[in-house]
């Protein structure tokens, strides 16, 4: 968890005391402020300079560090710069004030923390920043703060197995061992990046009659657009229709064709027209039960896009007067229930049980046994006429 210390009360009244002059847009001015580089071992002691770079003249200046506390270890703080007329550190709230009678340059190292990297600390790199405040005789001067990185030092010992990560349209590839104590990488050999895998033309913005429209390629792996190309106003386009011949299929909802596609504009030439497709009707499927005192209601839709075909009243039951579908259906038993042969009535679904099938008596481990011991018994069948046949080509002989 990072840990901003905010002690910036005294700061902040100091500075209010400072006369605020409007500044254009034009004359804003704008500091930068640098971190040195730092790497070191978990448990070792390291020191952050706090620079400023191409700052006008400073008349009062506040630093709070920005880091994580359970990574560092804070130990102390100190200016690098003298002659404020207010010059204060605090290392309990970790920050410092500065406070001048007039402007200055305070361009360069500015401060200085002290930090002790815990041991039990990841070997990633450890995000180091500050909250820098800086004003001058004409108000608040905008700061541009590049935080830097603690980079953990690791006495590696490098896996003797070599892996591989392969190259992308992106970035490139490369082979490399990995440290057992750290888990970083020692690169030993690099590939080429891969070329970019083009889509087709993808629009963006379809012309109209009055204005162009836009269209573009990318790579199918990395969505790096490739190509743009404008669409010419409809009407206006030199058509060059490839030789690629393309359906869009029938279906019982629109008509289909057959085309090419202007190669400049993505125009479509149709070559031929294709009929819309007929329905296919389901069977009857039962929107609403009848009942012995209501009616139901059954309908008929197409199979393929869902419109509704065709409606049917089923009559209240008890007051049909059935007509039987001449498809005999038919139930099969199990061990559990009964089945039967029965047949429908088209208008109200009722069944009309032709034939009533019972369950099976006889038993799995029936049906089991008695498939064994047929078995055996084809097996000594077999074995007898073996033998049978054999005592007759042996008298056979003696004849």
């Amino acid at each position: 968890m990072k840990k901003l210390f905010s002690g910036f009360a005294v700061l902040m009244l100091i500075v209010c005391m400072v006369p605020q002059v409007a500044v254009s847009a034009a004359e804003t001015r704008v500091a930068k402020v640098t971190f040195s580089e730092v790497s070191a071992k978990k448990g070792e002691t390291i020191e952050i300079y706090v620079t400023l770079v191409d700052s006008p003249n400073v008349k009062s200046m506040g630093v709070s560090p920005i880091y994580d506390s359970e990574r560092l270890e804070y130990l102390n703080g100190e200016w690098l710069v003298s002659g404020g007329i207010l010059q204060d550190w605090s290392n309990s709230e970790q920050n410092g004030v500065i406070l001048y009678s007039e402007d200055r340059d305070l361009n360069g190292n500015v401060a200085k923390y002290s930090f002790r990297i815990k041991d039990n600390t990841k070997w990633d790199d450890i995000s180091f920043s500050a909250k820098i405040v800086l004003k001058g005789k004409d108000g608040n001067i905008e700061v541009n703060v590049v935080p830097t990185y603690i980079v953990i030092k690791c006495d590696h010992s490098w896996n003797t197995e070599v892996l591989t990560s392969p190259s992308t349209c992106k970035d490139n590839g490369y082979t490399y061992n990995l440290c057992s104590i750290c888990n970083r990488k020692k690169i030993l050999s690099t590939f080429n990046k891969l070329e970019h895998v083009s889509s087709d033309w993808i629009i963006d913005e379809l012309a109209t009659i009055h204005s162009e429209g836009l269209k573009h390629k990318e790579c199918l792996d990395c969505g790096e657009v490739l190509a743009e190309q404008i669409i010419p106003v409809l009407g206006t386009c030199v058509h060059s229709f490839g030789e690629e011949i393309l359906i869009s299929s029938p279906t019982c909802d629109k008509a289909g064709y057959i085309y090419n596609v202007c190669s400049i504009c993505n125009g479509e030439n149709v070559l031929y027209d294709l009929e819309k497709l007929d329905h296919t009707p389901s069977d009857w499927i039962v929107v609403e039960q009848a009942t012995d005192d209501g009616e139901g209601l059954q309908r008929k839709e197409c199979v393929n896009c869902g419109v509704n075909l065709s409606t049917q009243i089923i009559p209240a039951l008890g007051t049909c007067s059935h007509n039987y579908s001449e498809q005999i259906l038919i139930t099969y038993p199990s061990y559990e229930e009964d089945g039967c042969v029965y047949r429908v009535c088209s208008t109200c679904s009722k069944k009309d049980i032709l034939y009533l099938l019972d369950k099976p008596t006889i038993k799995k481990t029936t049906v089991v046994v008695v498939g064994i011991c047929c078995g055996f018994g084809g097996v000594f069948i077999s074995i007898g006429v073996y033998f049978l046949v054999k005592l007759i080509k042996k008298k056979a002989k003696k004849v």
